[in-house]
């Protein structure tokens, strides 16, 4: 039997996803107003592919910390990311600036992606999980559907700005939960959070370890070379055919580079 706090969380977390899945494509109607309003010239492009870039390069960096810190705190951390970009996008006074904000932005965003499904890996056995995945992934679906038509909708009635503000009240609101402890000691240690939308969870870790331990565990390296490769593959795909001619070292080079580094 599943209890009513089962059931809020996957029903949070298939919310969770709709959110993050509609940040990453109401963008697309609301560019040519952004780019309008802030300039930028061919920069432009840089707005939907920052946040995906940075969204893509920190899922190892968030999935080995969240086996170290716990899922909580990292889904704590990921959600006040999300919202300090999402509060920066749309106080965005140039195309720089909004660049940099959607990068920040997507550092929570995948966060957010990453520790949803983790969350349903530990709360369900192998043989449920495909039915609970459909069920939390059907959130993500409807965002990334609803993203593009909700984006024209808000340019024509509003400013294009409230494509971000809509998510720090509803971030910002997660912050401070009211908890509710639900303990089980052998494959799962859990504190759930329930607050509008979001439940937080804690899961076994190592407890009783220091800071420094818990760093020096985290491989910096190899997520400083996953980045550096993602960045590189994605600017070759980004510039190919449009800034440079496919052929031209300014696109193979990135490209070699990249699939380098991945293979490193």
């Amino acid at each position: 039997m599943r209890t009513w706090r089962f059931r809020a969380i996957i029903a949070s977390l298939m919310i969770t996803g709709l959110i993050s899945a509609l940040e990453g494509t109401i963008i697309t109607s609301a560019l040519p107003t952004i780019t309008e309003s802030l300039g930028g010239g061919n920069a432009y492009i840089w707005v939907p592919n920052a946040f995906l870039l940075s969204s893509v390069a920190v899922l190892p960096m968030f999935a080995q910390a969240s086996n170290i810190f716990g899922r909580r705190n990292l889904l704590l951390g990921a959600v006040a990311i999300f919202t300090l970009g999402s509060g920066l996008c749309g106080g965005a006074g140039s195309m720089k600036m909004l660049i940099a904000a959607r990068t920040v932005q997507g550092f929570g965003g995948g966060g957010i992606n990453l520790l949803v499904e983790t969350i349903v890996t530990d709360l369900v056995p192998l043989r449920e999980r495909g039915k609970y995945m459909s069920i939390v992934y059907l959130g993500a679906t409807v965002g990334a559907t609803l993203g593009p038509f909700l984006g024209g909708v808000i340019t024509d009635k509003s400013t294009w700005r409230w494509c971000f503000y809509l998510n720090v009240p509803i971030g910002g609101g997660e912050l401070f939960p009211m908890y509710a402890e639900l303990r089980n000691d052998t494959d799962l240690h859990q504190t759930v959070a329930f607050v509008c939308l979001f439940i937080f969870l804690n899961v076994n870790h190592q407890r009783g370890v220091g800071w420094k331990h818990r760093l020096a565990r985290i491989d910096v390296v190899g997520n400083l070379i996953f980045i550096g490769a993602i960045v590189a593959c994605l600017i070759a795909l980004t510039w190919g055919g449009t800034v440079y001619e496919w052929s031209t070292f300014h696109i193979v080079v990135p490209i070699v580079t990249g699939f380098a580094g991945l293979f490193l």
